[in-house]
């Protein structure tokens, strides 16, 4: 949402998969001449876990390399239809510990394990990634239990705050929870 006018409006499109499809394939030539390919993140990518199985198959039958980044946090079911159709996976990690996951995004940090779990055996190359919060997960304890999670991979990567995120709240006319970060 949006505010025009001191009106909130809704910005975006509705889209069928079919025509998500047909727009993104537009591009499809220069994806398979310079490797690249179709990453589906955002908010959470799984929140549209049905429209993505549906997506997926257009895409894939014409070559299209895809990659998801994920917080993970989704229903089991869902996070294994549609990550075991990936090519590559950017599987974030938010908190080791489960009161401080649950502090901080609200959900059960369980759910996120369970699903890391079935990525680490899964034959889906994966990469982690840690939104490090000054504060909240920086600290070398931090970084140490998150290698924890991700069993020593050396495919872990530290990513700085981003410190304009809260711009996004207030577009949005809610309070940024990380004011005090």
């Amino acid at each position: 949402m949006s505010r025009v006018n001191g009106e909130k409006v809704v910005c975006g499109r509705d889209w069928t998969s079919e025509a998500l499809a047909e727009e993104l394939l537009r591009n499809a030539d220069m994806m398979s001449q310079s490797g690249g390919g179709i990453t589906f993140s955002g908010g959470e990518p799984l929140m549209q876990a049905e429209f993505l199985l549906e997506l997926i198959p257009m895409l894939k039958e014409k070559g299209v390399h895809l990659a998801i980044e994920t917080s993970g946090y989704a229903p089991h079911e869902a996070y294994v239809a549609v990550v075991s159709k990936m090519d590559f996976v950017y599987q974030d990690l938010k908190h080791h510990d489960a009161q401080e996951f649950q502090r901080w995004t609200g959900g059960e940090l369980g759910v996120v394990l369970e699903n890391i779990e079935w990525l680490r055996h899964a034959d889906v190359e994966h990469r982690y990634r840690v939104p490090l919060v000054p504060g909240v997960n920086d600290s070398a304890a931090d970084r140490a239990a998150f290698e924890v999670i991700a069993e020593g991979a050396a495919s872990i990567e530290y990513l700085p705050f981003n410190f304009f995120a809260g711009a996004k709240y207030s577009m949005l006319g809610r309070k940024y929870p990380m004011d005090d970060v």
